[in-house]
């Protein structure tokens, strides 16, 4: 049982690598896009921290499921 779940924390830490080297990247982008005063551009590339998020961090979304919505079920039923 420890196995698994130090491979699956493995797993999402991997995810966080790739995503921060992707907000890395972003970054950069946006910095070189407002130096140009393309601003359009800059939202564009701004836009991809979302996208990072979404694609690396998908262990992290998946392991996470069943205790964010059983909170939002709490919090419904309590009526907060």
């Amino acid at each position: 049982m420890a196995n698994g779940i130090n491979k699956n924390f493995d797993r999402v830490l991997e995810g966080f690598a790739a995503f921060r080297d992707e907000c890395n990247e972003q970054t950069i982008k946006i910095k070189d896009a407002l130096r140009a005063k393309e601003y359009f551009r800059a939202l564009h590339h701004a836009t991809g921290y979302l996208e990072a998020g979404l694609q690396n961090l998908s262990k992290l979304w998946f392991y996470t499921w069943v205790p964010k919505w059983s909170l939002v079920a709490y919090m419904i039923y309590v009526g907060v």
